[in-house]
């Protein structure tokens, strides 16, 4: 009785079904907020739950921030971990300003803001 080698095609079919159905799913770890129902709030945080601790803050002289300089401070830590992406090495074939414009889009998609205070430039994004 002959046995066949199994084909690089069968094994690629059975490691993509294995990485789909093995792992199990994060808890609490994006962005946004923790909703203040879950059970994991005060436990867990989010990059949102930072902002959120900002609004009861005094900030300059006893004054609170504003929603606007909130949205700012999570533009930037949101932009932090966006420009990792320029780091990435299955992208080295993309050029800067494409990964720019990308994160750029994707800037707009998440904020909704298209004005030059939430510009994605190159400095912001530290490709200089």
């Amino acid at each position: 009785m002959a046995f066949s080698t199994p084909n690089t095609g069968s094994f690629l079919l059975i490691a993509c079904i294995l990485l789909i159905v093995l792992p199990n799913p994060a808890v609490a770890f994006g962005a946004g907020n923790i909703p203040s129902i879950a059970n994991i709030e005060g436990k867990n945080f989010r990059h949102g739950d930072i902002e959120d601790m900002l609004k009861t803050v005094a900030f300059i002289k006893g004054h609170k921030w504003t929603s606007m300089m909130i949205k700012r401070v999570y533009f930037g830590n949101w932009l932090r971990d966006y420009s990792q992406a320029v780091d990435v090495g299955s992208l080295k074939g993309v050029s800067a300003p494409t990964i720019r414009i990308l994160v750029w889009v994707l800037s707009f998609l998440s904020f909704g803001y298209a004005t030059a205070e939430f510009e994605v430039t190159e400095e912001r994004l530290g490709v200089l």
